[in-house]
C-alpha cells in the first residue's frame, strides 16, 4: 500500500480534480449489466448498490486478510480479493476477467480453475461486445431479443467462473500447506 500512496500522491496533490475523476464518475454510474441489475436481479438504486458493494468488498478484504493470517501466499489473497471485487462491483468491463486470469496464474491456481476463468472470460467478452454492437446498431428488436434471451446467460458464465475460482480457494489447504506444498517453519 505504500507503493500505491507513493504513485498516487503526486497526481492527487497536483491535480485532485483529474485524479479523482475515475472515482467520482464511477460513484455516480448507475447499476447496469452487472450483479445488481440484470435479467435475474433488478436493483437500480445507485446509493443502495454502492453501499452494498462497499460492505461486500470489505468482507472480501477481510477474507483475503484471513487467508494471509492462515499462511497462504500473498498472490492467493490478491486473486481472491480481485475476484470478490469483480463480483460485487457495479462497474465491469470484460478485460477485467483477463486480469483475473493472470492473477490466478500468478497465484498458481489449478488448471481447472484457469480453464473456467478462460471460458467465462471468453463468453463474457463476446456477450459484452454483442450488447455493445446491438445497442449501437439501431436495431431495437435485435437488441431486445439478445438482452432478453442471451445476455443473462453470459452474465451467469462470468459469475460462475468467478464463483468456481472462489470455491477452490475456500477448499484450499489449511495453514500447514500452501496449495499442497509444505510451508517451511
Amino acid at each position: 500500500s505504500g507503493v500505491a500512496v507513493l504513485i498516487n500522491a503526486p497526481p492527487a496533490l497536483l491535480n485532485q480534480n483529474n485524479w479523482s475523476l475515475f472515482f467520482r464518475f464511477n460513484a455516480g454510474r448507475q447499476a447496469t449489466g452487472d450483479l445488481w441489475n440484470n435479467p435475474f436481479i433488478h436493483i437500480t438504486s445507485t446509493a443502495w448498490v454502492d453501499g452494498l458493494s462497499l460492505v461486500l468488498a470489505l468482507a472480501g478484504t477481510a477474507a483475503a486478510l484471513a487467508m494471509l493470517n492462515r499462511g497462504l501466499p500473498v498472490e492467493q489473497a490478491a486473486a481472491v480479493l480481485f475476484a470478490a471485487f469483480l463480483i460485487v462491483n457495479k462497474v465491469y468491463s470484460p478485460q477485467y476477467m483477463l486480469w483475473m486470469y493472470f492473477l490466478a496464474v500468478k497465484a498458481r491456481w489449478p488448471g481447472w480453475t484457469l480453464a473456467g476463468l478462460a471460458a467465462g472470460g471468453l463468453i463474457d467478452y463476446t456477450n459484452s461486445l454483442a450488447m455493445l454492437h446491438w445497442s449501437r446498431s439501431g436495431d431495437g428488436r435485435a437488441f431486445s431479443w439478445y438482452h432478453r434471451e442471451i445476455y443473462g446467460w453470459g452474465l451467469l458464465a462470468r459469475y460462475g467462473a468467478l464463483a468456481q475460482a472462489l470455491g477452490f480457494i475456500r477448499a484450499a489447504p489449511g495453514p500447514t500447506t500452501r496449495l499442497g506444498r509444505e510451508v517451511p517453519p
